[in-house]
């Protein structure tokens, strides 16, 4: 049974600080990844007025493939949660970074849909493949449209890079002004490739179609039946039965059609390999 891709939604809003919609944050990503293709590959886990003290025993209770964080994010490049009263408690880059590097576990992603939180992303993105943050402070509304799109492209299968850029385009779609606050921090260039859900239609491109696999089957079949009727002439003729004109008439057909088939097979390989498998 194949495993969801669960994501851990972290959100706190302390008290004394502007009132967030995180609640409509997290409907709408719930929302978007129903509606997605891929909605039943997703398991959506939600934590609220989350405290310092919670996020470790979170981690390594949920071992989430996503952690996102919704919240507040100071001038300081600090997340704010909350301390054992329902107040402030701001968590610095460096004890973030430290963090992961200790409970990276299935973690492919975090999003820190917070204020000022792009150098939290970069201090994480040491450990985590892919990392969001923002690189100033950030609207309700356009922090919400990045991540219904965000988390709509994830489930739709693609590839990290592309969700980011959707979810960017959203805000701009909106004209909110502000595509270009969240930033895409990366372990290295190639992680942000990296699709939770693989399309069947991009593994058939990639690989080649049923058709494509019928038809190389089919001729190594052919192939394999020409070999085997040289050799049974050879020995029939090494044992007396066949004269040495039937062989070569025979090793001429079997070796002319065996190297046609294995010139098709080759063909087809090197397509599927470098084009993609559709056939026409």
């Amino acid at each position: 049974m194949v495993r969801s891709v669960k994501i851990l939604v972290l959100a706190t809003n302390p008290g004394k600080t502007d009132q967030l919609r995180l609640d409509q944050e997290v409907r709408q990503i719930d929302a978007a990844l129903q509606q997605s293709r891929f909605r039943d590959s997703f398991e959506l886990e939600q934590q609220w007025a989350v405290r310092v003290s919670d996020l470790q025993r979170l981690l390594l209770r949920y071992k989430p493939d996503i952690v996102h964080f919704s919240g507040h994010g100071s001038e300081f490049s600090e997340i704010i949660l909350e301390d054992s009263d329902g107040n402030s408690k701001p968590v610095t880059a460096s004890a973030l970074s430290r963090l992961f590097s200790l409970i990276k576990d299935n973690i492919q992603c975090v999003v820190l849909n917070a204020c000022y939180s792009e150098v939290q992303a970069e201090a994480i993105a040491q450990h985590i493949n892919c990392v969001v943050g923002m690189s100033g402070a950030i609207g309700d509304e356009a922090a919400i449209s990045f991540s219904e799109a965000f988390y709509g492209a994830l489930g739709d299968g693609r590839d990290i890079k592309t969700a980011f850029e959707l979810g960017c385009n959203q805000i701009d779609l909106k004209n909110l002004n502000e595509q270009d606050t969240p930033k895409l921090k990366t372990i290295n260039e190639n992680s942000a490739k990296f699709a939770f859900i693989a399309d069947p239609a991009d593994e058939n491109q990639k690989w080649g179609s049923p058709r494509d696999y019928a038809m190389l089957i089919t001729t190594g079949s052919v192939c394999l039946c020409l070999i085997i009727l040289v050799l049974g002439t050879v020995l029939g003729v090494l044992n007396g039965k066949f004269s040495p004109a039937t062989l070569g008439g025979v090793q001429t057909a079997g070796f002319g059609g065996g190297l046609l088939g294995l010139g098709f097979i080759l063909y087809r390989i090197i397509k599927i390999s470098l084009v993609g498998g559709a056939s026409k």
